[in-house]
Order: C-alpha cells, then structure tokens, then sequence
C-alpha cells in the first residue's frame, strides 16, 4: 500500500514542474527587480506618458490619474471607460504635460486641433462617481 500523503504528492508535482522548467529554460537565475519604464496617465483610460521620473505622492505618482472622464446618466455620473463602445476612442487621446508642469495638452488622431489644459487655472468640481462593482467615489 503507497503511503503518500497530500503535501509528498504535492512535493512531488512541484519538483516535476521545476525540472520540466530548468530542461526547458535553463537554470533558474535569480535576478533584481528592476524598473524600466514609468507611465502615468494624466486623464484615467486615455493614452500613457512616459516619464523618465516621478514624484510618489499619498494618493501615487503625481500628475497620475488626476482626471477622469464622466457621463451622467439618469442623474448619477459615471466614469466613462473605453471597454464601452461609446468610450472606445478614449484610448486614443493623447497627453503630454508641458515642460513646467502647468498645461496638459490633449490630442486625437480623430480631431485636428490640440486642447491645452491649464491644470493651475483650471476650474473643478469635485463630484461622487459610481465605479466598477458599483462602488461610489469621490
């Protein structure tokens, strides 16, 4: 009678795993984290920027999700996400902050002129937004 518990069989399955991986790729190296590449995202859901910094702020890096595009509907807002039709051209806004940090400028390969932001100047509502799984922000 075998008398191989759960966690020698799991052993077992493991050790087969690591094997079939070390013929497939060599030997397993352990190698340092290390960070490549940074992109925040000015305005949530469209295009990255790639910056060669950032500052880390409570809420993230800075200038990193400060705006997020919203619809109301039936009297709530919504955040409005390119994984609905009416939003798929989000992905397509481009954004790069001008070199003193106090402009974002928007553009699409869909419209011809560019819309500078002036993020200093610029006039806000803090509002709540329902978001995915319903949960209500603001």
């Amino acid at each position: 009678m075998d008398n191989k518990t759960p966690d020698s069989i799991a052993q077992a399955v493991a050790n087969t795993i690591q094997t079939n991986i070390r013929a497939l790729f060599g030997k397993i190296q352990k190698s340092t984290p290390a960070v490549r590449q940074i992109n925040i995202y000015p305005i949530k859901s469209c295009a990255e920027i790639q910056v060669a910094s950032a500052t880390v702020t409570s809420r993230g890096f800075q200038n990193d999700r400060i705006f997020q595009v919203v619809s109301k509907v039936d009297g709530a807002w919504h955040y409005c996400t390119p994984r609905e039709k009416a939003f798929e051209k989000l992905f397509h806004i481009k954004t790069i902050l001008s070199d003193n940090g106090k402009c974002l400028l928007l553009s699409s390969p869909h419209v011809s002129d560019t819309f500078t932001l002036k993020l200093k100047d610029a006039p806000t509502t803090s509002l709540t937004t329902t978001v995915m799984g319903g949960e209500e922000l603001s």
